[in-house]
């Protein structure tokens, strides 16, 4: 009897780690912090806009959006909290649908059509859809929003994201799962040195800050900011103040990973 429960729990744990995954990445150790959520739709209406052409072809399903966009996410996830900033950033029409991305019930097949890696963001324009946090912010900035990526800070603001997908991720979850908090430190500090001020690249909030920020909002909020990083915490106050920013900041969030 014991033996029998014991192949049945390992077999529901196998299923659901392969059935499930937090923002694309697989559930794992301290990466992930647990909560209970309902799955909810919400629709924000906002000032429409024309889409641009810049979209992945992929099958669409029948639960489309009856006008604007439908942005498919879960509130926890940092990855999809970019999107979601951008949206609100650029004052785009759009409808919010949040799944559930871990449980044993698995991913819901209309989502899996839109994107067969069952990863959010993604942005379902109703003839296609675009996949991926930094590849929905460049849509979005070039459907609705060009500000967002202004005419000569093309090369700072690809350094930025960079920075924040190849440095910050990493070091960030060394600091959570091993605990140590050298490496992050040290990072924080080479931010804070960098940034122009009072965003990543100057005066305006470009898609550099919209992308680091459900990141650092994670580390703020676990380790702090190294004590001096001044400019550091200017430009984090500064994108709390947006409204755009604000509204998808959430009591209980998960890491990246």
């Amino acid at each position: 009897m014991r033996a029998a429960i014991f192949v049945a729990v390992v077999a529901y744990i196998f299923g659901a780690f392969h059935r499930t995954c937090v923002c694309g990445f697989p559930l794992s150790g301290l990466g992930v912090l647990l909560h209970n959520s309902k799955v909810r739709s919400a629709t924000h209406r906002f000032q429409s806009h024309s889409l641009g052409s810049s979209k992945l072809n992929m099958e669409t399903t029948s639960n489309e959006s009856s006008g604007g966009i439908r942005f498919v996410t879960n509130k926890m996830c940092p990855f999809a909290q970019r999107t979601w900033i951008a949206l609100l950033q650029a004052g785009m029409e759009f409808e919010m649908v949040e799944i559930n991305l871990y449980g044993s019930g698995g991913k819901p097949g209309w989502f899996l059509r839109l994107n067969p890696r069952g990863e959010v963001p993604v942005l379902d324009l109703g003839g296609g859809a675009v996949v991926g946090s930094e590849a929905t912010l460049d849509h979005v900035a070039a459907a609705a929003a060009p500000e967002l990526r202004p005419p000569g800070l093309e090369q700072e603001i690809k350094e930025w994201r960079r920075r924040t997908n190849e440095q910050l991720l990493p070091i960030g979850k060394r600091a959570v799962q091993s605990g140590g908090r050298e490496a992050l430190t040290s990072l924080l500090e080479e931010f804070d040195a960098s940034v122009t001020g009072p965003f990543l690249t100057g005066e305006q909030v470009t898609v550099a800050d919209i992308s680091m920020f459900p990141m650092m909002q994670r580390v703020e909020s676990e380790f702090g900011f190294p004590q001096g990083s001044e400019k550091l915490r200017t430009w984090f106050d500064s994108m709390m103040a947006l409204p755009a920013v604000s509204e998808t900041c959430q009591a209980s969030w998960w890491w990246w990973w």
